[in-house]
Parts: C-alpha cells; sequence; structure tokens
C-alpha cells in the first residue's frame, strides 16, 4: 500500500512538474486552437466555427478532449514539443483533408475513405499533376520534421507508467463526456441523424472519431427468437410464383431531373426520356441516404431493404459486416422464382469490395469495367454509360430463364470541371457565372446519360420477354451552391425513381418513397412475396414502431441468430459474360502475339507464370514483350484491374 501511495505521490508531484514547465497547459491550448480549426475548416466558415464555440461549449470543449488525448501520447517521448507538432500536423492535415474532400462530394471526411481511396481514383479527382505535388508535399513535410526532430532539444524523461496515467486520466474524462455531457448538451439518446447533420452538431473531431469505433446495428432490447417472430410480417395469401418478368435496376450516378433547379433555364431539356418515362410510366420521389456521394449505401438499401440509419456513423456495410457476411436481397427473392442475377458495373470492380460483396448478396454473375471492351471516358475520366447496353443485352439473351440485372452507372459522377474548353450542346442560362462551366458540364453529361436511357428502352421494346425496368438516382450531384432553397422539388436528400415495363405495367405514383422501400412497392406491384425486409415494409410501413420493428430485423439477420429466417445466400460467382480465350501464340522478333478472343485495355499476358509487359492491339490480339518470352511456355490471359487485382 505504501509503494502505491508513494508511486501516486510521485505522480502528482511529477504532473504538476509538467503543469510548471507548460506542457500540459501547452497541450490543451494547442488542443483547442486545433478543435476551432477543424470546424471552421468543416463548416467553410471562421465564423460558423465561432458559432460552434459560443452556442455549444460542451461539445467544443468534448471535441477539443478527443484531441488532447491524441496529443497526451507525446508524452512518451522525450522531445514532446515534437510530438505535439507531430500530432498537430496530423490533424491539419486531416481537417484541410475534409474542406478539400467537401467540395468535391459534400460528404465529410470518414474513416471509410482511407480504405478506398486508390490512385486512380485520385488521378481522377484531382489529375496527374495534383498528385505529382500531393507526393511532393507529403516527402517535403517527412523532411521538414525529421530535420526538426534532429534540432530540437531533449526533455528530462516523463515515465512510461506515468505518461499512460496521464492519457488513461484524460481518456476517462472524455469517455464520461461521451456517455454524460454530450447526450445532455443535445438532449437526445439516439440518434438517426445523417451524416451532414451528426457533423455539423457533434463537430468533426468527434465525429470523426466515430467512424472508426461506432459500426453495425446496436442489439435491440429483449433480443430473442419469441421477439422476433412476433414481429414476422404475414406471408402474402395472393402470391404466385408464375411469370414473373424480368427485372432491369439501373442506378443512375448522381443523376436527377435538372429542371429542377429553380432558377437555372437550359437551352434543352437535359434528360428528355426520363421526362417522358416518368409522364408515362410510375414514377415518384426517393429519399436516399446522402447527397453528392455515398453511392453504395444507397445500393445497399435498395438491394437488401436495410435502412442505413441504424448502422453506425458512416459505416458503409459493403466494406464491414458483408465482406464476411451474407445477407437476404432482391437477388435471392428473384432467386426463388427462377431469375438468374447479374451485377454490371462500368467502374473498377474491387471498389467498396463489390468483387466480393456482390456474392454475398446473391448475384451469380459480375461484370465490371475490367471485363468490357470499347470503353470511351468523358472529359474527367469516367467510363461512359452506354458501354453498359451491350452487356444487359447479351444477360437477357444468353440466358434460358428470367433475369434479374443490377446496373449501376457511373458518367455523371463528380466532381464537376468548373473552367476548360469543353463541347457543350447544351447551355445553362441565369446561374452565376462562376458557376456556369459546372452546371453546364453536368447538364450535358445526364443528357448523354439520358440518351443511354434511351437505347436500353428501345431495345427493351422490342424484346420479347416481358421486362420491368426500375430507374432511379442513387443521390444529387456534388453542384456548388445546391442547397434545398435553390430546388423546386424535394430536398438535397430527395432523388426520382421511374418504373416502366414493356408490357404495360400499371400502378400508382408514390412520392416520398425512402429507397430502402422502393423493391418492396416493386414487388408488390409485380406480385412477388418473399424478403424478410420486403415483407416488413409492405406490412408495418404505417405502424408507430416501424422504425424499432425494421431495426430488429435487421439485427436479425445481419448480426444476430437469423430467427426470422431470411434466405441469405453466397453465390458461387462468376465474372464477365465472355471468358477470355486463345487460339494462338506467335513469336514475331521480340514480341508475343496473343490471338483470341475477350481482350480488353485490362488484359494481361503471362508467360512462364510472370505477368508480361502488354499492349492491347484490339479484342483479338494482345502484344507482350520482355525479357525470357518464348512461345513454348504457358501463356495465359487475365484481367487485373487498375489498382492491381487480378481476377483470374
Amino acid at each position: 500500500m505504501n509503494k502505491i501511495r508513494s508511486f501516486f505521490s510521485k505522480f502528482k508531484e511529477s504532473l504538476i512538474s509538467v503543469i510548471k514547465k507548460g506542457e500540459l497547459p501547452c497541450a490543451v491550448v494547442i488542443a483547442v486552437a486545433i478543435t476551432f480549426i477543424l470546424e471552421m475548416l468543416g463548416r467553410r466558415s471562421f465564423f460558423e466555427g465561432l458559432s460552434f464555440l459560443f452556442e455549444s461549449p460542451l461539445l467544443f470543449l468534448y471535441n477539443a478532449l478527443i484531441v488532447l488525448v491524441t496529443l497526451s501520447f507525446a508524452f512518451f517521448m522525450k522531445k514532446r514539443f515534437f510530438g505535439f507538432s507531430l500530432v498537430s500536423l496530423f490533424w491539419l492535415v486531416i481537417g484541410v483533408t475534409n474542406f478539400v474532400l467537401q467540395s468535391m462530394r459534400v460528404v465529410p471526411l470518414t474513416s471509410i475513405d482511407f480504405s478506398i481511396v486508390t490512385i486512380n481514383l485520385l488521378i481522377t479527382y484531382i489529375g496527374v499533376f495534383g498528385v505529382v505535388l500531393l507526393a511532393a508535399g507529403i516527402i517535403a513535410a517527412v523532411a521538414a520534421f525529421f530535420l526538426f526532430y534532429r534540432k530540437l532539444p531533449g526533455q528530462q524523461a516523463f515515465g512510461a507508467l506515468r505518461a499512460v496515467l496521464t492519457v488513461v486520466l484524460l481518456s476517462a474524462v472524455m469517455i464520461g463526456f461521451s456517455f454524460f455531457v454530450v447526450p445532455a448538451a443535445t438532449q437526445t439518446e439516439t440518434e438517426t441523424m445523417n451524416i451532414n447533420d451528426s457533423y455539423e452538431t457533434y463537430g468533426f473531431a468527434a465525429s470523426f472519431a466515430r467512424t472508426f469505433v461506432d459500426k453495425g446495428i446496436q442489439e435491440p432490447e429483449n433480443y430473442s427468437q419469441t421477439l422476433v417472430e412476433s414481429l414476422l410480417p404475414h406471408a402474402s395469401d395472393n402470391a404466385e410464383k408464375t411469370d414473373v418478368p424480368n427485372v432491369i435496376i439501373v442506378q443512375l450516378e448522381s443523376f436527377f431531373d435538372a429542371k429542377y433547379l429553380c432558377d437555372a433555364v437550359f437551352s434543352s431539356d437535359p434528360c428528355p426520356v426520363f421526362t417522358h418515362l416518368k409522364e408515362t410510366g410510375i414514377s415518384g420521389l426517393l429519399s436516399v441516404p446522402y447527397v453528392g456521394a455515398g453511392t453504395v449505401n444507397t445500393e445497399f438499401e435498395i438491394l437488401s431493404g436495410m435502412n442505413i440509419d441504424f448502422f453506425g456513423l458512416g459505416e458503409y456495410p459493403y466494406k464491414s459486416v458483408l465482406q464476411e457476411k451474407s445477407c437476404e436481397t432482391v437477388a435471392t427473392v428473384l432467386h426463388s422464382y427462377g431469375h438468374t442475377a447479374t451485377a454490371i458495373h462500368n467502374y473498377e470492380g474491387t471498389f467498396y469490395g463489390r468483387n466480393t460483396v456482390y456474392s454475398h448478396l446473391g448475384f451469380d454473375r459480375f461484370i465490371p469495367v475490367e471485363f468490357m471492351v470499347n470503353t470511351e471516358k468523358n472529359a474527367k475520366g469516367w467510363v461512359k454509360d452506354k458501354v453498359l447496353l451491350p452487356y444487359i443485352e447479351k444477360t437477357l439473351e444468353k440466358s434460358e430463364n428470367r433475369d434479374f440485372v443490377f446496373c449501376v452507372t457511373v458518367q455523371s459522377h463528380g466532381s464537376y470541371p468548373n473552367s476548360g474548353k469543353i463541347r457543350r450542346e447544351i447551355t445553362v442560362e441565369n446561374v452565376d457565372e462562376k458557376y456556369r462551366a459546372e452546371y453546364e458540364y453536368y447538364a450535358n453529361e445526364i443528357h448523354e446519360v439520358d440518351m443511354f436511357i434511351g437505347a436500353l428502352v428501345s431495345y427493351l421494346e422490342s424484346f420479347e420477354e416481358p421486362t420491368v425496368l426500375v430507374l432511379y438516382g442513387d443521390h444529387l450531384p456534388c453542384l456548388t451552391n445546391l442547397e434545398n432553397d435553390s430546388l423546386n422539388h424535394g430536398n438535397v436528400f430527395t432523388t426520382e425513381y421511374v418504373i416502366w415495363s414493356n408490357y404495360g405495367l400499371t400502378g400508382e405514383d408514390r412520392y416520398h418513397l425512402q429507397a430502402y422501400q422502393l423493391m418492396s412497392y416493386l414487388f408488390e406491384l409485380l406480385g412477388i412475396d418473399g424478403g424478410v425486409m420486403f415483407r416488413c415494409h409492405s406490412e408495418y410501413a404505417e405502424s408507430d414502431n416501424y422504425d424499432e420493428i425494421t431495426a430488429t430485423l435487421q439485427y436479425d439477420i445481419l448480426f444476430g441468430a437469423n430467427y426470422s429466417g431470411a434466405v441469405c445466400e453466397t453465390a458461387d460467382m462468376a465474372l464477365g459474360i465472355e471468358k477470355t480465350h486463345i487460339t494462338s501464340v506467335t513469336m514475331v522478333g521480340n514480341s508475343l502475339y496473343v490471338n483470341g478472343s475477350g481482350f480488353n485495355e485490362y488484359s494481361v499476358v503471362y508467360s512462364g507464370g510472370f505477368a508480361r509487359n502488354t499492349e492491347y492491339v484490339s479484342p483479338q490480339i494482345l502484344r507482350a514483350t520482355g525479357i525470357g518470352l518464348n512461345e513454348d511456355s504457358e501463356v495465359e490471359v487475365k484481367q487485373v484491374g487498375a489498382d492491381g487485382f487480378r481476377y483470374n
């Protein structure tokens, strides 16, 4: 006991010594300054940062405590002021990154961004020159800190155990704030606010840190088989498993009817086909979870019927639970009706882990851009959507059964150039001159997407099998100054959907559907009975405890014991629709020519077990060069993504 008292006495003396030397007060001042800078950058306004400080002082203090805890790890270092500088630089870089990212996509920085960023994606957003500048800046910063470290004099050692106690003490205060002060300051115990509102309400440091630890769905109170079975929706007595049509769903990247912009005047309708389909088909407004980004979470809500609000803040189930767990989806329901499920996306198959996740969602085939030919890119480097049409056609025509095709477009993805000489068929008037180029670029991109929709509808009109087409925007685009007040219909979290068929399907226009309710409505129209979540929305949407029921069923399916009996299938998913085929290999000089079919710019020749420098000549010819090539060696062709992932 005396030893313990002696230790804490020495710790107290050391802490007082640190305070007297100014180290701890210095850390506190740095934490407050960094917190203010983070809020100023995140809110894009000096005065908004001040407003958060004075209007929500307890929340501001909570954010400062989080920063202070990270700064306290410098007490493990002999050169503690260097540690303060290093941690401060980390937070400032994170803050600036958040500022830049919000300029491009509206959604703030989250932990998931670190797992999805690739060189190819950076080049698309900031260009090759921007990537070079970024790399140079990182190298310069590392060199500067190395010199700074060598110049700084050492300080008296603080002691590892005392440093641990300091970190623990500050962490305990921070955790106490999170449990007692924060709920009182916000007058809420639970929250289902969107990520943008959370960052604005709780502050950047608190929300950003939360995205690292807040995962999954909270276990419901009194969770049990009895509870789940009492909530299960009833199966329909009228459902028939006969003559269910082909179902094609097209998720349109950043797509909406631009005529909803209050002031903008277009020289012609950017999306006449979509406008016509709204007037002749079944349509309405669709509430989506994000604005400017978050494509896969809208995608997840559509396919699974699950509400993303019940997951962790900023969580992407594609990058968390669905990496290992399968889930009941539209694909698994339609499997029971004899449909083959195919996903098609004109972007990298590994993005958001789709190459793994789609098999856990029940898809039998996935066709990413690595398996496409004749791809054409727009000015921002996104593959144009017209390349999707032949793959939709091949999928429908090659299958003996009915098909479920889920298509994700990418052409109208942001960010949008606000300068430069870009061909514009559609012009925009009555907008701020600073943003004219940006709005005109967007209008012309969605016009080309609309032409793709028109070509798809034209093909389906002559297709002999009954087919239903569902179109919807995944979120609004990241256009500058796009706010609720600039729209004459809906809000920034509202897009549109259209349901059209080639055989005269009828139904009422339903407005204000949630994204996770859309497929439930489609199943009602088609007389399809299946899927726990889809039946749940049909039966409980008007119930007072609707959210409680859906959250419980979602937990049960993905994190619980699946007492609901949801059909969660992991499919043996094939890649591409046509496999590469080698017919002959010929050595000409120092080059190896591989002849065959199904080749594209992602095809790489492997000879003797090694990847070779490969030139894509045509869908029938590849040219390989390098030391040790021999036509007698075993030659293979594999599809390799821009991120280096090898598919086969």
